[in-house]
């Protein structure tokens, strides 16, 4: 579940910007009202329900294992349509987790505030002059102790290249996305301080006619499926 790790640290990153609706954030193209995605791996397997209203903008994320609720994530938008808070609460509709975004005055969100069980903590976000798009970024625990920090390239305003780097900025992790003409992701290289391949994957995709992929398949550096998720999308 590495992988999916920082996928999540992905969209969430590009969820944060101004500029991008979290609806553009998953590729879908169209007017979708929502969509439910299956994915099977060899052992289990894992269903994700995105509602979006009429404008476009993910309202909810609800994540199901074995056909039993896990979790539901509720965004909230600011008047200007800024994503303003994400709530995660439990299958017993309690709160685990929420993320509340700071904005400044070019209305770039410079800071996420997360409450969790596990504590809370702040991320800070860092621009090159207005850009809608981080470069860089760190998080702090309340104490103001360190966690984590990275530096982002962007191509086409798609993350290409995520450096996750030490307090020094020395870097730990590489990870390069590359993507196919539909803006879809199709590689995943990590790489690691040495500038070794410590991980590889691969994606495959078969699309509607309006070319939201309906069907995806994960492999590992050796082609080995990984899994495979299907996608039922239904449009207003």
């Amino acid at each position: 579940m590495k992988f999916f790790t920082i996928l999540i640290l992905v969209i969430f990153i590009s969820c944060n910007s101004q500029e991008k609706k979290c609806n553009n954030d998953f590729n879908l193209k169209g007017r979708v009202q929502n969509v439910e995605e299956t994915t099977k791996y060899s052992d289990y397997e894992m269903k994700t329900i995105y509602s979006l209203n009429e404008n476009d903008y993910v309202l909810s994320i609800e994540v199901y294992t074995n056909n039993n609720l896990f979790e539901k994530s509720e965004f909230k938008y600011d008047k200007n349509n800024i994503i303003e808070e994400i709530i995660v609460v439990d299958s017993k509709g309690k709160e685990k987790m929420k993320s509340h975004f700071v904005k400044n005055k070019e209305n770039q969100i410079e800071k996420t505030l997360i409450s969790s069980s596990n504590g809370k903590s702040a991320i800070f976000h860092h621009y090159n002059g207005n850009s809608g798009f981080p470069d860089s970024g760190k998080e702090l625990d309340n104490k103001g102790n360190f966690i984590r920090s990275w530096k982002l390239e962007y191509k086409n305003d798609l993350v290409s290249v995520q450096y996750n780097c030490n307090l020094d900025g020395t870097i730990i992790i590489q990870t390069t996305f590359i993507y196919n003409d539909n803006n879809d992701l199709v590689e995943v290289i990590e790489k690691n301080k040495n500038e070794e391949i410590s991980n590889r994957q691969y994606f495959e995709y078969q699309y509607d006619n309006k070319k939201n992929w309906i069907e995806r398949k994960l492999y590992d550096a050796d082609k080995n499926l990984i899994s495979t998720s299907i996608r039922k999308i239904k449009y207003w």
